[in-house]
């Protein structure tokens, strides 16, 4: 039997950035939507915008944006299809 793997994401944001909030409910939703087994924790340090990290990797530069490509604002969408693409 293989062991299951629980997948680790950090979300590192700076307390005077508001966004990390509406990020972390991103994640949290894009997890239950997936079935994924994780451990999601919250960093907080000196940071512009939230930064998502997952298996140790910083991920937050993958992420797209609509009509932009990459960047700060993260959406549900680039955050549902990140994490499937990592998981399976």
């Amino acid at each position: 039997m293989v062991g299951l793997k629980i997948m680790e994401i950090a979300l590192i944001y700076s307390k005077g950035n508001t966004d990390h909030l509406k990020t972390a409910n991103l994640v949290r939703k894009a997890v239950r939507s997936l079935g994924i087994s994780a451990t999601i924790t919250e960093v907080e340090t000196d940071t512009p915008s939230p930064q998502l990290v997952v298996d140790g990797f910083d991920l937050t530069g993958l992420l797209e944006q609509p009509g932009r490509g990459t960047g700060d604002e993260i959406s549900y969408d680039s955050v549902l299809k990140l994490l499937e693409s990592i998981a399976w």
